[in-house]
């Protein structure tokens, strides 16, 4: 009889078993790699006087960007959260839509100039359009999960949680001028808040935990007229930081936001289009899926090989 006739059926399970558990931590280990890898491959500048004058640049640059952009939302969020979700506003006219398009316009094109002048030439480059299809769900459910969470939070612990009071829209065509105004945020908060951010502080030799700790106090506090629980906020900042340098899919990131408002601020004029939203979202688990199945398949053709 041979040694391996000779094993018993429970042996032969507690082998297997095994077998699986290795297998599993081998794959796991190959997706966090994976996931953690730096796409964007932005080369620090060598220290010295050139690189501080750049970093006292980068931080007037950042801090002038988000006070164009979100100085007087941080202080109206700030306002309705000290007095219990109370905040005056009257009908939306075309006078508020040109308002706030004229500093978006400005935070867009100053992002975009600063973009430009951080980058290095070596790292400049766009990603495959697969990857910036599969990344529209992936981050138009980032900022619902947060949300939930925190809404979830604020409920366990008993914080209140308020939102904006709804606005009038006398004719269509002020809820259409709402929706584009609304949609302006996916350019300005992720190229201002996300990739200006990202690009400037690792060129000028931060680490990846300042530039997350950067991109949460720019993210939360214009939101916090939603309650407390909006310092979990932070977490969507941190999520898109590492999306954006997994997958350098900037344009995909920055039309998912822009989509998620614009249907949001379009459903007075169409109803139950923001549902859309829901839709994208859900198509966030096959992408999850195939992810995982391409890891997978592309071990066992690796260990195939060798």
């Amino acid at each position: 009889m041979t040694q391996v006739a000779a094993r018993s059926p429970g042996s032969e399970k507690a082998r297997r078993r095994r077998g699986k558990k290795l297998w599993a931590k081998r794959v796991d280990a190959e997706i966090q790699r994976d996931l953690l890898t730096d796409r964007l491959g932005i080369t620090a500048l060598p220290k010295g006087p050139s690189r501080t004058r750049q970093r006292v640049v980068a931080w007037a640059l950042i801090v002038f960007v988000y006070l164009l952009g979100w100085g007087t939302s941080t202080q109206a969020a700030f306002t309705m959260l000290l007095n219990d979700g109370h905040y005056p506003r009257g009908p939306y006219t075309a006078g508020v839509f040109l308002t706030n398009l004229v500093p978006d316009a400005l935070v867009i094109v100053a992002a975009v100039l600063g973009i430009i002048w951080f980058l290095p030439r070596t790292s400049a480059r766009t990603a495959a359009w697969k990857t910036s299809l599969r990344t529209v769900p992936i981050y138009h459910a980032l900022p619902l999960v947060v949300m939930l969470s925190a809404a979830g939070v604020s409920t366990i612990v008993g914080l209140e949680t308020y939102d904006y009071p709804p606005r009038e829209y006398p004719t269509d065509a002020l809820v259409m001028m709402r929706a584009i105004d609304s949609a302006m945020a996916g350019p300005c908060e992720e190229l201002a808040l996300l990739a200006l951010p990202v690009i400037a502080l690792r060129r000028l030799g931060y680490s990846w935990t300042v530039v997350c700790i950067v991109a949460s106090c720019l993210r939360v506090p214009f939101h916090m007229y939603y309650g407390w629980g909006s310092i979990l906020f932070a977490l969507w900042a941190i999520g898109a930081v590492f999306l954006y340098r997994r997958t350098c899919a900037i344009g995909a990131i920055v039309f998912s936001h822009a989509l998620h408002n614009f249907v949001i601020g379009l459903d007075p004029l169409v109803p139950g289009i923001w549902q859309t939203n829901i839709i994208v979202c859900v198509l966030a688990v096959p992408v999850l899926l195939g992810y995982l199945h391409r890891q997978r398949k592309r071990l066992r053709q690796a260990y195939a090989r060798h």
